[in-house]
């Protein structure tokens, strides 16, 4: 996790937005550096839970912690 937070620009600098989500169990954070962004999502709550992406953009699941990738466009994430 620290080789990865050291790699990636966005994660090393001090520019984030928390992103407004209808599901308040979930904490989701824009981080961003220059042209590098990287977005952080959090599922907080005991159930599994689904964030719908932006599907004008391209995105991949770079690091995650039993959270899954679904057609681009979803993240299923989790419990904690």
């Amino acid at each position: 996790m620290i080789r990865f937070r050291r790699g990636s620009p966005a994660l090393q600098g001090v520019d984030f937005t928390v992103c407004e989500v209808e599901d308040h169990d979930l904490l989701v954070v824009d981080r961003r550096q220059g042209e590098a962004s990287v977005l952080c999502c959090f599922n907080l709550s005991p159930a599994a839970k689904t964030y719908r992406l932006d599907g004008s953009k391209k995105w991949s699941l770079v690091l995650g912690a039993e959270g899954t990738l679904v057609d681009g466009s979803e993240l299923k994430l989790a419990p904690w």
